[in-house]
C-alpha cells in the first residue's frame, strides 16, 4: 500500500504542476468564492487556511474578505510533528520552512474550536473522502483530535473515484473544489 500511495503522490503532482498559472489562478479564485459563500453561512467559524505550495490552491486572497482575526495558517512543528494554528493578516511576515511551506512566526497559538472551519490540502481526494498528502501525516494527526470542521480543498480533476488507504487516513466527509462542494 505504502508503495501505491508514493507512485500516486508522484503521478498527481506532475500532472497539478503541470496545470498552467492561469488555469490555477482561475481555479483558485472559483475555490476561493465557494470558500467565501460556505463562510458566510457559518458567521461564527474561522478559517484555518494554508499557504499553498506545489500548485495547490491559493487561498491567502481570502484573508483580506475574512473580518481580521478570522483567518489563521498553520505552523509546522517538526520536532512535535504537529501544526498549530496562528492568526494572520497579510503584511504580517512569513518564513519559509524546510517543506518550502510559508509560514506565520508562532506567536499566539490559537485553540482550534468546533465551529472553525479547517481547509485541508492534499494533492487528491476520493469520492469516500479520504486524503492523498505528502506523507508527513501532520493533517491526519490533526483531523484524528475531530475539532474542527474539516473541509477538503481541491481542484475539481484531483477528486479521484478512489485512492489508496491505510489505517490512519482519516476520511473527511465535505470536499470543496473549483467547480462543486461535495457532502458525503
Amino acid at each position: 500500500m505504502k508503495q501505491l500511495k508514493i507512485r500516486f503522490r508522484k503521478e498527481i503532482r506532475v500532472l497539478r504542476e503541470a496545470l498552467s498559472p492561469e488555469l490555477r489562478a482561475y481555479g483558485s479564485a472559483a475555490i476561493n468564492e465557494r470558500l467565501l459563500t460556505y463562510l458566510h453561512r457559518h458567521t461564527e467559524s474561522r478559517l484555518l487556511a494554508f499557504a499553498s505550495i506545489k500548485g495547490e490552491p491559493d487561498l491567502m486572497s481570502l484573508a483580506t474578505k475574512l473580518p481580521r482575526g478570522r483567518f489563521l495558517l498553520p505552523f509546522t512543528h517538526i520536532a512535535e510533528s504537529r501544526l498549530s494554528f496562528h492568526i494572520w493578516w497579510p503584511g504580517e511576515e512569513l518564513v519559509v520552512n524546510r517543506y518550502g511551506i510559508s509560514e506565520p512566526r508562532p506567536l499566539v497559538e490559537q485553540s482550534i474550536l468546533r465551529t472553525d472551519v479547517i481547509a485541508v490540502p492534499a494533492l487528491a481526494f476520493s469520492m469516500q473522502g479520504f486524503r492523498l498528502g505528502y506523507g508527513g501525516g501532520y493533517y491526519d494527526r490533526l483531523l484524528s483530535q475531530k475539532s474542527g470542521i474539516p473541509l477538503g480543498i481541491t481542484y475539481d480533476m484531483f477528486v479521484l473515484e478512489s485512492l489508496p488507504v491505510e489505517a490512519h487516513d482519516v476520511r473527511i466527509m465535505k470536499i470543496l473544489t473549483d467547480q462543486r462542494l461535495l457532502e458525503l
